[in-house]
């Protein structure tokens, strides 16, 4: 069940839904295509621009020889 029809079913019953998901969570299932998310950054007021690469504080990994 893709997360369109989790949203459509959500405004129909959520109760169904949220035994559903309890259900996957005591069963140990977790179907595949719940597994794949996108993440998305809320930009705070008066932090800089998240869209701008920033070198401060981060380092290439170390290679090792």
């Amino acid at each position: 069940m893709g997360a369109e029809k989790v949203e459509i079913m959500w405004e129909w019953t959520p109760e169904r839904i949220t035994a559903l998901v309890r259900a996957c969570i005591e069963l140990g299932h977790h179907p595949e295509c719940w597994k794949t998310a996108k993440g998305v950054m809320t930009p705070k007021p008066g932090m800089p621009d998240y869209k701008q690469v920033r070198a401060q504080g981060h380092s290439p990994p170390r290679q090792h020889q």
